[in-house]
């Protein structure tokens, strides 16, 4: 088994990283790898992620495209891709975040000096109502919490009731029967 590689990634001068190749090539499929970015293994010697023979395996990996004539078919590896994309984006619905948080979030990127969205490549309507149909899907399947605390109050207090109208009331005295009276008055007939 192959290990995996680890790769620097250099933006606008700034180098962040380690990240596995993996990684570096779910973020190539899911567009977050800007054009001028360049990849490294040894922070020296920087290449263009998409000219990198390993990378772009792991990208074919991802998508799910081999080797044969589908693989150079360009609309067979766009549809391809487009699923892909749709796999990888661990985003569920537009934003989880409400408003306040969003705000939050941009200011803070602000500060940090991040002036752009993150995101670095306009979505189709199509992926956007797929995440935001996804969504709805998952509410769908989680159930609700039940809460039984009134259904285990009203038992407790019904055994306990029970409980104290035995202790209250004392011991049953057993029924006795009269067998012999009931046989000799059917006798006696």
């Amino acid at each position: 088994m192959e290990g995996y590689q680890v790769w620097f990634l250099r933006r606008d001068g700034e180098i962040i990283g380690s990240f596995p190749d993996v990684l570096i090539a779910q973020h190539m499929v899911l567009g977050r790898i800007r054009e001028g970015d360049e990849v490294s293994l040894d922070t020296h010697g920087w290449n263009n992620p998409n000219e990198v023979e390993s990378l772009k395996n792991a990208v074919n990996l991802l998508i799910g495209a081999g080797a044969g004539e589908k693989a150079e078919d360009p609309e067979w590896r766009a549809d391809r891709l487009k699923a892909a994309v749709r796999w990888l984006d661990e985003r569920k619905a537009p934003d989880r975040r409400t408003l306040e948080e969003a705000e939050v979030a941009a200011k803070w990127a602000a500060l940090r000096g991040n002036k752009e969205d993150r995101r670095k490549v306009e979505e189709s309507p199509e992926i956007l109502a797929y995440r935001q149909s996804r969504a709805v899907i998952e509410a769908s399947f989680r159930r609700p919490r039940r809460n039984y605390t009134p259904l285990i109050l009203v038992m407790l207090a019904a055994i306990l009731g029970l409980a104290i109208y035995a202790a209250a009331t004392g011991p049953v005295e057993p029924y006795k029967i009269d067998w012999e009276g009931i046989i000799n008055s059917k006798n006696l007939r």
